[in-house]
């Protein structure tokens, strides 16, 4: 699969505070799980307008992550504009899934992104 459509999505929205978290992992809060695992992403995709969204369910609400549902996720990443806008609605769910994790050039590219 070609990368570049995630590179430019992470490339382009590096502002936001959840792509800043995808950067920087270890400057941020996280989530204990009972599972003894950590979070510090969750997300979820939604249509709006003739545009999918990818945002987050996991959200920085003064230094503190919390887990939201899905809908009141949305509605906070549409309030505060922080979500990322895909035409394709595969590659909207792919990226919620967490699509930027698994590719084998993606570290590298995050890592200059620093």
């Amino acid at each position: 699969m070609d990368a570049e459509w995630l590179t430019k999505a992470i490339e382009n929205n590096k502002n936001l505070d959840f792509v800043k978290r995808m950067i920087h992992p270890g400057d941020y809060p996280v989530i204990n799980n009972p599972d003894g695992s950590v979070s510090t992403h969750k997300m979820s995709y939604a249509s709006k307008g003739d545009k999918f969204i990818v945002y987050p369910t996991i959200v920085n609400k003064d230094g503190e992550l919390i887990e939201m549902s899905s809908q009141d996720a949305m509605n906070y990443a549409v309030k505060n504009k922080q979500y990322i806008e895909f035409d394709d609605e595969n590659k909207a769910e792919m990226f919620s899934l967490g699509a930027w994790k698994n590719m084998d050039n993606m570290k590298s590219f995050i890592d200059k992104l620093k």
